[in-house]
């Protein structure tokens, strides 16, 4: 199904018919099945973002953070510009867009599904330890850094995969970023949160056609709920108070790969 979703997409995008859309492709039988890998855990959770703290890299420090908060894919969040972020029923919000300019071209944000382009809550967290006032003292990127590879995405990818593997998070276990996006939905079920908004917010499809009218996105007291979910009791995120952004943002990854001792 990935592989249809990732042809359809570039036939969509080179305005060409997609010739698989009624083919149906049966897998053989002796293809092995996807590994079952748990969810990270409020301790899985902490020494990743412990361990993105301690590299000084804006990327490996909030973007952790930043997925398990929001629910939302590696991909978009790396395309994220500080003018997205807006003020919305006394909370604050992401509108993502499609394209972005950069060097004079327009280049595409990859974004999965059409859901994934609506609005989605910052929880006031990121307002409390003062990541959003940083922000939007500025234009440009969220994560400038990743801008200097041609693939920022795949860039941020690798990056948050090697930070997994650091804080000693095994993939053969858990799940790697794409976990917080399931640590996330978990924490909304624990919480008993309406599947409307657990759907809005992390970009899924709402299975009700009505679901379609009225406010794009979450109305006032879903953009409220969202931004005041009450945050995992065993979870420490002290860690994150008292950090300078701007220092955070002017590391730059080192080049090449890290030389091998012994």
């Amino acid at each position: 199904s990935r592989i249809r979703t990732i042809l359809k997409d570039g036939c969509t995008g080179a305005r060409i018919p997609f010739p698989l859309e009624n083919v149906v492709t049966p897998l053989p039988k002796d293809v092995r099945k996807p590994k079952v890998r748990l969810t990270p855990d409020a301790d899985a959770l902490g020494r990743v973002f412990r361990a993105g703290l301690e590299t000084g890299s804006l990327v490996e420090a909030m973007m952790p953070l930043l997925g398990y908060l929001t629910g939302r894919r590696i991909g978009l969040l790396a395309y994220l510009q500080r003018e997205d972020i807006h003020r919305y029923h006394g909370s604050w919000v992401i509108k993502p867009r499609d394209t972005v300019v950069k060097d004079g071209q327009v280049e595409r944000v990859p974004i999965k599904t059409s859901e994934s382009r609506e609005p989605f809550v910052l929880h006031d967290f990121l307002d409390e330890i003062g990541f959003i006032a940083w922000a939007q003292r500025a234009t440009g990127f969220l994560f400038e850094s990743l801008h200097a590879a041609l693939d920022p995405a795949d860039t941020a990818s690798k990056r948050m995969a090697r930070l997994f593997r650091n804080a000693g998070v095994d993939p053969e276990v858990f799940k790697m970023f794409h976990g917080l996006r399931h640590a996330h939905i978990d924490r909304g079920r624990e919480l008993k949160l309406e599947p409307r908004i657990a759907r809005k917010q992390v970009g899924h499809e709402t299975s009700d056609v009505h679901e379609g009218y009225g406010t794009q996105g979450m109305n006032r007291t879903e953009t409220r709920t969202v931004a005041s979910i009450p945050l995992l009791e065993d979870l420490d995120l002290s860690m994150f108070h008292g950090l300078d952004f701007e220092a955070l943002a002017a590391v730059r990854p080192k080049r090449g790969r890290p030389r091998k001792h012994g």
